[in-house]
């Protein structure tokens, strides 16, 4: 076991070197594609289309670990299928475990499909899912001295969903066919999960939606909900879907303000988010009695729906306040009237209320408290739901572990009762979370942790399947039984 510190960093993070590390590369030849495996780096001739190095470490750590990078010297059409053929091979077996565990229909339009499939066949009642847009919390954290700027992400999602990746690529792609010159995001890490967006594709997406990018922008979002029936007439299926934009933004876009351009261009109007785009190429932090600064541009801010995109820089709120937060409800009026906000509040009360949801006001609270990055990082975990005024509710019992930054829905009893499905018993909850920092993202590094949440002396254990009354009703092919990882920083190879 190594034993890692990092400058800025107060608490100790773990990583387990026990797992073997595969390699492999391409070479192309006439137009034809060659593929090896070997047991080194070393044993990748410099000629390579494409090289790869792939570790599981899911029972260990909670992550596998990918990188991939394509040479400048091939087409851009030769690096994309290369790079697909290669991580497609690399994570063949995690690929098999996670479409059985989830993705059993089109894993790539996982996001677009449910609004797609909603608006093509509109039903009497909305679907859950479109009421209650729980999926994931975003925090950006300006130290008041300027000292540090952190941006982090805490996905929610089902419990079937862990198999996860970090992923890192390197791909040397070309503006376009007339202009030679490499695209700004060539370069990504983000984390993400097996099968997304791999064979012969140019694209590479997250679907968790946090990415570090060699443009200097770090990009997340977190979903919002669409409850006015009336939109779902200006889905086009023939537009540009969500992950492609999403992805074509975070490679081309030089600035925030770009990114928010090319994003909403040809507006499918599916899978819903809220996005904030920190560049920190426009942020200088306090050093040497040297007060920092943060330009303008420094956080944009885009939310879409159906038909109607509105965007704005952030970046004074941000200065005057000292954070941003990102939590399924829209921060823009437009937005959050024209998506059935206010109905929503009517008719299911303050939970729904840009102000006054739970984690709005929790986020409030823990920010003002963040003076470092494990500060920044227990904030992204934070759940104290059977003691924080905040998390409680007109439920039985008085509580939802649903009311936090990081979920826990499985320990809401099954028995309980509660107004909505959302702050109910279910196999759903923050899964991760990731945090960078100024000094992290020039290393395309982040603080993370895989698994639920846990705090043992707040009475929240941590998630064990065979402790899980669904667990013996849900796949997951896979998993380690017991989810107690420690928050790991991850050093890539090549990068």
């Amino acid at each position: 076991m190594k034993i890692y510190s990092q400058c800025s960093l107060l608490f100790i993070l773990t990583t387990v070197t026990i797992c073997e590390t595969k390699y492999g590369y391409v070479t192309w030849q006439e137009n034809k594609l060659t593929f090896k495996d070997c047991e080194s780096a070393s044993q990748i001739p410099i000629t390579f289309g494409a090289r790869a190095t792939f570790k599981n470490e899911i029972n260990s750590t909670g992550w596998a670990f990918l990188e991939v990078h394509t040479s400048k010297d091939v087409t851009d059409e030769q690096q994309a299928y290369a790079a697909g053929f290669i991580e497609g091979y690399l994570t063949r077996d995690l690929i098999w475990m996670h479409w059985q565990n989830m993705l059993k229909g089109w894993i790539n339009m996982l996001g677009d499909l449910d609004d797609l499939a909603f608006s093509l066949a509109l039903p009497k009642d909305l679907p859950d899912g479109l009421l209650f847009g729980d999926h994931c919390t975003g925090l950006i954290k300006l130290l008041p001295d300027f000292t540090n700027l952190y941006t982090a992400h805490t996905t929610w999602n089902s419990y079937q969903s862990m198999l996860r990746l970090q992923k890192m690529y390197v791909l040397h792609y070309k503006i376009s066919p007339l202009d030679k010159k490499r695209i700004p995001g060539y370069k990504m890490a983000f984390t993400s999960y097996p099968a997304f967006v791999q064979y012969m594709s140019a694209l590479r997406q997250s679907t968790d939606d946090f990415y570090i990018i060699s443009s200097g922008l770090v990009a997340g979002e977190t979903t919002i909900s669409n409850s006015n029936k009336t939109l779902f007439d200006l889905i086009n299926p023939l537009c540009v879907m969500e992950y492609i934009r999403g992805m074509i933004a975070n490679r081309l876009a030089v600035d925030g303000y770009q990114w928010t351009r090319i994003f909403r261009q040809h507006n499918s109007g599916t899978y819903n988010n809220q996005w904030y785009i920190v560049d920190y190429n426009k942020f200088t932090p306090t050093s040497k009695g040297c007060k920092g600064k943060a330009e303008k541009g420094l956080l944009w801010v885009l939310e879409q729906l159906p038909g109607y995109t509105e965007t704005a820089d952030l970046t004074e709120q941000l200065v005057n306040t000292t954070y941003f937060p990102s939590y399924n409800i829209p921060y823009f009026p437009t937005i959050f009237n024209l998506s059935g906000g206010n109905v929503r509040v009517a008719t299911f009360g303050d939970w729904f209320g840009y102000k006054t949801n739970p984690r709005a006001n929790i986020l409030k609270e823990k920010q003002a408290g963040i003076t470092n990055l494990r500060d920044m990082f227990n904030t992204m975990r934070y759940n104290d739901f059977k003691h924080d005024p905040l998390s409680r509710c007109a439920c039985v019992p008085p509580y939802s572990a649903c009311n936090a930054i990081a979920a826990r829905n499985d320990l809401n009893p099954a028995n309980g009762t509660f107004p909505f499905r959302a702050l109910g018993h279910r196999s759903h909850g923050g899964t991760d979370a990731k945090v960078t920092s100024w000094h992290l993202r020039n290393n395309y590094e982040f603080v993370a942790v895989s698994g639920p949440t846990f705090n043992i002396s707040r009475g929240i254990p941590p998630f064990a399947w065979s402790e899980f009354d669904m667990g013996p009703h849900l796949p997951h092919i896979g998993h380690p039984d017991l989810w107690a990882f420690q928050p790991i920083i991850h050093h890539w190879e090549w990068a």
